[in-house]
């Protein structure tokens, strides 16, 4: 594994910003800041492999079912938060995840139905993320990036809000964004509120206590919180973060969306490259193949040139030979060409007017009383084998010559022998 995959770094919001974690040793150091300036705006980290949402940014919804079947849950969480108007739509990302927060009620009534508590959790789609620049892979709430006490309230300040993480045993079973920037009287009479109604669901009975992460509050105000909940308050320093014990399938938008264009890069890419391979194979072969005919061109070559002692008089007869050509070979004399063209020629209707014989070309002169019987007698020497030595063509077609009074037809047809003498 190489450095860069090694190195785990979790960007995780702070009283006023962002804090950039990095795990030195199987422990977390802080290695960097950026704080909220004073137009709202906070700097971004380069990299981190892990991101917390802040709790501003997600909902929370605690739901009961009677089920604890993965293949059920989906399904059964999916209906109950579209019930209840938070169920996000089908866009880019994963923007709603779930986990088993409580496993049996133990606060049911004797009888009742056996059901579980799960913990919803939806990610707010109108929240804009301080997302590093690359972008991290692992996603979660901040919450869950720390060990909390059990049976407790735990207070604390992100982005300049109060936020409260509630637990019941060892597991988190709600969190919240208060309206509130300071632990003062409306903040209190939120909580009254919340615990109330969690109170009402079965969520959770009466907490152990409240624990203060943040020095949002003065001492007089703890006693105020106090006494409005019922509940001992205590402060403790706020603790360094670890990993979740199982990543959030989480991923916002504009994350899901990066991915599916890396990945059709990723794909353009593979196909450059396999492309590329393919024509390098074939470079390859061709190269293979070019030196395999030119090594045996050179033993050709090599061959004649041991031959060329005994066989060099060869060239100059065959020169002599194709002077000569003409005058001893019967089947080429022009007579006997002129006399098989004539042969083919129907008993009227098409004639000569001239034929030329030139070294290896034969042209003839055709007059007829119509183009078409013309043609039927340019088919005739075409395919004739009395002539198949040479290649005929068309000089002229079959054309009527107006000027005529007669309108007879003429046409000119060549041949060429296909035998001709050889280039050196």
């Amino acid at each position: 594994m190489s450095r860069k995959e090694a190195i785990v770094s979790l960007a995780i919001p702070s009283e006023n910003g962002w804090e950039l974690w990095q795990r030195q040793g199987g422990a977390f150091e802080l290695v960097g800041r950026e704080d909220i300036d004073e137009d709202g705006n906070v700097g971004r980290f380069r990299t981190a492999s892990h991101y917390a949402f802040p709790v501003l940014s997600v909902f929370t919804v605690p739901l009961w079912v009677n089920t604890d079947d993965p293949a059920l849950l989906q399904g059964l969480v999916e209906m109950q938060l579209e019930k209840l108007g938070l169920k996000p739509d089908g866009g880019q990302g994963k923007l709603m995840d779930y986990k088993m927060a409580l496993v049996g009620d133990p606060g049911a009534q004797e009888g009742a139905a056996p059901r579980n508590l799960v913990l919803a959790t939806v990610l707010s789609s109108n929240f804009k993320h301080s997302l590093p620049r690359q972008a991290p892979q692992f996603f979660d709430s901040s919450p869950r990036f720390y060990i909390l006490p059990g049976n407790h309230v735990i207070l604390w300040k992100e982005l300049g809000r109060i936020v409260v993480a509630i637990t019941r045993s060892d597991q988190l079973v709600y969190s919240q964004a208060l309206s509130s920037h300071s632990i003062d009287a409306n903040a209190v009479q939120e909580l009254k509120c919340l615990l109330m109604e969690l109170s009402m669901q079965g969520v959770v009975s009466k907490p152990a206590g409240i624990i203060l992460w943040t020095d949002a509050i003065a001492e007089d105000g703890i006693e105020s919180l106090e006494r409005s909940l019922d509940l001992k308050v205590r402060r403790d320093e706020k603790p360094e973060p670890v990993l979740p014990a199982k990543s959030s399938k989480l991923v916002p938008a504009e994350v899901a969306l990066l991915r599916l264009e890396q990945k059709r890069r990723e794909k353009r890419r593979i196909a450059l490259l396999a492309a590329a391979a393919v024509y390098l194979v074939v470079a390859a072969f061709l190269a293979v193949d070019y030196f395999l005919k030119v090594r045996e061109l050179k033993g050709y070559q090599a061959e004649v040139a041991a031959l060329e002692p005994k066989v060099g008089w060869m060239g100059a007869f065959r020169t002599v030979w194709d002077q000569v050509e003409d005058t001893i070979d019967a089947e080429r004399y022009p007579v006997e060409i002129l006399h098989r063209l004539q042969s083919i020629l129907p008993p009227k209707g098409v004639g000569f007017t001239s034929y030329v014989s030139e070294g290896p070309l034969i042209t003839i002169d055709g007059v007829g009383i119509n183009t078409a019987e013309l043609n039927k007698y340019g088919s005739k020497v075409f395919n004739s084998e009395l002539l198949d030595d040479y290649e005929w063509q068309w000089l002229q077609l079959p054309t009527v010559d107006t000027r005529k009074r007669d309108r007879t037809a003429t046409c000119r047809i060549q041949g060429k022998y296909k035998y001709g003498q050889i280039e050196d």
